[in-house]
């Protein structure tokens, strides 16, 4: 089975009460921005790459940093995912493949939802009690509430 390096971002509004997701056309379900790591690209990059090319807003990074300092002279950091997962994903029509998603969190900071990558139907927000009503994989939502758990709402 093919396996892809892949990079999301899970988006907080700046108030960290709403996350964007994007209802994804390959999918048929509602997921967090993101998409295959490119080459001579970081993960970060290509998460924050991903979500302003899917939703139109430029996002940065939070609760990402390592717990220990480690760097040295030839060595720094980037920021660290909020959590890694492994997953076959359930294309509608096509073969199916396994993603390794490095997961970010991040808050929005410019521009307006105005672009839409060619697999989506619509970016939209959702606060917390939204989710259970949207049709989103059961990895994806345990993932998204844990988010907004660590972020603290």
């Amino acid at each position: 089975m093919k396996k892809c390096l892949t990079a999301n971002c899970i988006v907080f509004d700046k108030d960290h009460e709403k996350i964007l997701l994007t209802r994804h056309k390959a999918l048929g379900v509602w997921i967090y921005p993101g998409g295959h790591v490119e080459k001579d690209e970081f993960p970060h990059e290509a998460a924050l790459r991903e979500t302003l090319e899917e939703t139109g807003l430029h996002a940065r990074i939070i609760l990402g940093k390592s717990l220990y300092d480690l760097r040295s002279a030839l060595a720094h950091y980037e920021p660290v995912p909020f959590t890694t997962m492994i997953w076959e994903v359930p294309y509608i029509e096509g073969e199916h493949h396994m993603h390794y998603s490095s997961i970010y969190l991040a808050e929005a900071v410019e521009g307006s939802i105005s672009k839409q990558a060619e697999e989506s139907d619509g970016v939209e927000w959702f606060g917390r009690e939204e989710i259970s009503d949207l049709e989103i994989p059961d990895n994806v939502s345990k993932v998204m509430l844990a988010a907004f758990d660590a972020v603290g709402r």
